[in-house]
């Protein structure tokens, strides 16, 4: 008896060491991912080109990523944690090319460069989060997704508030090495994690790696229709609620991935603000973001009311872009909505269980992942296109306006679905 609470103890402590390595690796990708914009003024890439040229960067890196994560995320049953080291290969090698090519200062090897760090870094996170949605309880997901995705925004504000100082002091390349570096320890820590879970005996045998027969199908098929409860929408998974998730987050990523690209030289010309200062207001939005998400995560986890804080964070959003576009004297007020609404809108994500079976819960994830991915593609180019239009990126403005109109409308109707087919969305997880 004595010997199995110790073999628990001794797993619960690996699992939670697990946990904290994975972070580390998320702040790593998160920091690379950001670094075109928080770079944007030292890349020098001249007059009239900046907001083209970052958005490709942005744009490169989620191009694989709009069919990968779908992909990676079965080979993740197969493989999951050597899968894992693979990905932070991909991403270390993505951010050592985008390095040579600041240092060779030739666009396009930056350009492949984020391309191979969108492969490793997106994939990252689907695995990632497949790995664990199985080893924790579900009623534990809220708390721990939470620790696990402010990882990532400690992540982009290390590189708002570090990598305009280091570039000012040393230069673009000296920022970019200190990136490497970062991301190094980041894939040093996902082969600790590997070698964690391999030490505990949860890392499966080749043989353990799920085949696809015809019973299989016909086995999940069944599964599925169970599920479900007559009134509860339709049969399948794929149902109405589901898609019209996919549809925000993928509304949600148009709004927000172009908005952070471009932030720092918006909050420079529109607010006259001084080249660092206007890369610390995205470091500023997302500090308040981490400290409302570590403040309402364990609310949430107990009372629920989580598609009503999507809700309630969307209009936020929407004040918070009008203000910038009625007002261009100050942007403290912008600022602290767009950091109160960052936390409440990302709730989005852990109203994925009660669409879809548990059993298709990672793939479910990872077709929102693609979403994102795509919206990471379109939207940068169009706000690009925008800002070379009206430099006083006023039309950028408008854009995001609408997309958030459009977020809100879908909100409100996965609303009424929820009280239709008694979704549960605002219910606790348990």
């Amino acid at each position: 008896m004595i010997k199995t609470i110790s073999t628990t103890n001794n797993i619960m402590g690996s699992k939670t060491r697990i946990l904290v390595y994975a972070g580390l690796a998320l702040l790593s990708i998160y920091f690379t991912y950001d670094l075109p914009g928080s770079l944007n003024f030292a890349l020098n890439f001249g007059a009239g080109t900046d907001e083209t040229k970052i958005s490709l960067l942005y744009s490169f890196y989620a191009i694989p990523n709009i069919v990968l994560p779908y992909f990676f995320s079965y080979l993740a049953s197969c493989s999951k944690h050597g899968l894992l080291c693979l990905l932070s290969v991909f991403v270390l090698l993505g951010q050592l090319t985008f390095t040579l090519g600041i240092y060779l200062n030739q666009f396009s090897i930056m350009l492949i460069g984020r391309m191979l760090l969108g492969i490793g870094g997106e994939s990252y996170s689907v695995a990632q989060n497949k790995i664990i949605m199985e080893e924790f309880k579900i009623n534990e997901l809220t708390g721990i997704m939470a620790f696990y995705n402010s990882c990532g925004k400690i992540g982009t504000i290390l590189t708002f508030l570090l990598t305009p100082v280091i570039a000012s002091y040393f230069g673009a390349l000296a920022a970019s090495g200190f990136a490497l570096v970062l991301v190094f320890f980041g894939c040093f820590s996902s082969y600790n994690s590997y070698a964690s879970y391999k030490k505990i005996g949860l890392v499966p045998s080749p043989t353990e790696c799920p085949s696809i027969d015809a019973e299989d199908v016909v086995d999940e098929n069944v599964a599925m229709v169970q599920w479900r409860s007559p009134g509860r929408g339709a049969s399948g998974w794929v149902c109405w609620p589901f898609k019209l998730l996919v549809f925000i987050c993928f509304i949600f990523g148009c709004v927000w991935s172009p908005f952070y690209n471009i932030a720092p030289m918006m909050f420079h010309k529109r607010y006259k603000m001084g080249i660092n200062t206007s890369s610390y207001t995205v470091g500023i939005i997302e500090g308040i973001s981490l400290g409302i998400l570590f403040a309402v995560s364990p609310v949430v986890g107990k009372i629920g009311n989580k598609l009503n804080l999507v809700v309630l964070g969307c209009l936020i959003l929407i004040i918070a872009h009008l203000d910038i576009v009625l007002c261009s004297v100050n942007p403290l007020r912008a600022i602290l909505l767009l950091g109160i609404a960052s936390p409440l809108i990302s709730f989005y994500w852990s109203c994925l269980p009660r669409l879809v079976p548990e059993n298709k819960l990672s793939s479910a994830f990872a077709i929102l992942f693609c979403a994102t991915n795509l919206a990471f593609v379109i939207s940068p180019l169009c706000v690009a296109f925008l800002s070379i239009k009206n430099t006083t990126y006023l039309l950028v403005e408008i854009y995001l306006i609408i997309l958030s109109c459009m977020s809100l409308i879908a909100l409100l109707i996965l609303l009424f679905f929820n009280g239709k087919y008694d979704l549960k969305l605002n219910d606790v997880i348990g």
